[in-house]
């Protein structure tokens, strides 16, 4: 009876608790990170969704300009496509790829741009789709530890946030290999530096 009792109070206290505030800033700073043949140039803030825009010149040819877009979504299902679609009004179609280091991300070209994209979550997963995203929560939120923070009111159960990571060149020519090919290489830089870890 007394475990029961102890059950049923704890069930009682997270069905009637207030729901765990959400952040709604961005949870990392990358404040002038140190990017390999590129120069920090500024950055300025982004809202709907919150996060920031960094702006880089590349040191050996000073016409060519790298953004780096980071947004903090919350209560989201880590489909890139709708993000662009809802946020910037693009529709395309995504070149998804995957390495061991770095994870899942897309490359595309629009509107003489090239973009690499990618959706991090807390625990350093990048994903593209909705799929990855689920996968992700499924296999590593129902941890121990989370449970209990669940149990105590501390948290949520799961984690539904993600850092929307928009990484773009202009692109000078019709053929965006290279611009992917230097994305990808700034996009492995952030990731293998811890650049864009948070929790």
């Amino acid at each position: 009876m007394l475990i029961l009792s102890g059950v049923l109070l704890t069930l009682g206290h997270i069905i009637l608790r207030s729901p765990v505030n959400q952040e709604t800033s961005l949870p990392i700073d990358l404040t002038q990170p140190s990017l390999v043949e590129w120069s920090y140039r500024g950055s300025d803030a982004l809202n709907d969704p919150p996060g920031r825009v960094y702006r880089y010149r590349e040191d050996r040819d000073g016409d060519r300009h790298l953004t780096v877009e980071i947004r903090y979504l919350t209560h989201t299902d880590g489909n890139i496509a709708t993000y662009f679609q809802r946020y910037y009004n693009i529709q395309t179609t995504f070149n998804i790829k995957h390495q061991e280091k770095t994870g899942f991300y897309s490359l595309f070209s629009q509107d003489r741009t090239t973009y690499l994209s990618s959706c991090i979550d807390v625990h350093g997963n990048t994903t593209v789709t909705t799929e990855q995203f689920a996968h992700n929560r499924n296999t590593q939120d129902l941890e121990f530890r989370r449970i209990l923070s669940w149990l105590l009111g501390q948290s949520d159960l799961r984690q539904w946030n993600c850092l929307w990571i928009i990484l773009s060149l202009p692109l000078n020519s019709d053929i965006p290999g290279e611009n992917y090919t230097n994305l990808e290489r700034i996009w492995l830089e952030l990731v293998a530096n811890n650049y864009l870890s948070y929790e």
